[in-house]
């Protein structure tokens, strides 16, 4: 058996959905984890991932996630609570701010 090391690293990201937990890990063995989770919007019963800028259980206010657009609305918490990674622009080629949102879309008021 192969034993292999695992590295996770979350920014910027929304998991979110209509389970009442989205998030779990599940590490036994002798595998080392190394993760780094930080500025994301997570649908989640870890406590432990209540740290480093993590929005937890709070709905992200997609536009119309039913019709796949999980673009963010004004309200969301999620503007301008991302943290700056190297992206200048979004899924859709818009330009993110000096404050980037969490998730695919940077919010673009209409």
């Amino acid at each position: 058996m192969i034993k292999e090391n695992l590295s996770l690293t979350l920014v910027n990201t929304i998991i979110y959905g209509d389970q009442d937990n989205e998030v779990f890990f599940d590490f036994t063995g002798d595998t080392q984890v190394s993760l780094l989770v930080r500025n994301n919007l997570l649908k989640t019963d870890i406590d432990d991932l209540d740290i480093n800028f993590n929005i937890i259980n709070q709905d992200p206010k997609f536009k119309s996630p039913f019709n796949y657009n999980f673009r963010i609305d004004s309200l969301s918490p999620a503007v301008n609570a991302g943290t700056a990674i190297g992206l200048e622009v979004d899924i859709d080629s818009a330009q993110r701010d000096a404050e980037p949102d969490i998730g695919a879309y940077e919010f673009v008021p209409q």
